[in-house]
C-alpha cells in the first residue's frame, strides 16, 4: 500500500499503490538499501513526466509480507541527486 503525501482520497491511494507496484517491477529502486525483503527508496515517472519518489515506511514478515510506502512528487533534478 502507498500514500501520496498528502493524501486526498482512495483515488489518490489506488494510484500511488499503482506506481509503488509498477516502480518495483520496473527495477525503479536503490538495489543496495533493503529492509523486510523490500526496497527502502524507490521512484516513479508518470506518464506525464512527473517524478515520484517513495519511501518505505514499514513492512512485515510472514506468509504474505507486506510493505507501505510514503510517496511524493520531485524534481527531476532531486531525483537526478537521489538516483541519478
Amino acid at each position: 500500500m502507498a500514500t501520496i503525501c498528502p493524501l486526498v482520497s482512495n483515488k489518490d491511494r489506488e494510484r500511488a499503490t499503482a506506481w509503488v507496484q509498477a516502480a518495483i517491477r520496473a527495477g525503479n529502486f536503490d538495489r543496495t538499501d533493503w529492509q523486510g525483503g523490500f526496497p527502502r527508496h524507490i521512484w516513479y515517472r508518470d506518464e506525464a513526466g512527473k517524478y515520484w519518489y517513495g519511501f518505505l515506511t514499514n513492512s512485515g514478515a510472514g506468509e504474505k509480507p507486506a510493505a507501505r510506502y510514503k510517496g511524493w512528487p520531485i524534481s527531476e533534478e532531486e531525483w537526478r541527486e537521489i538516483f541519478g
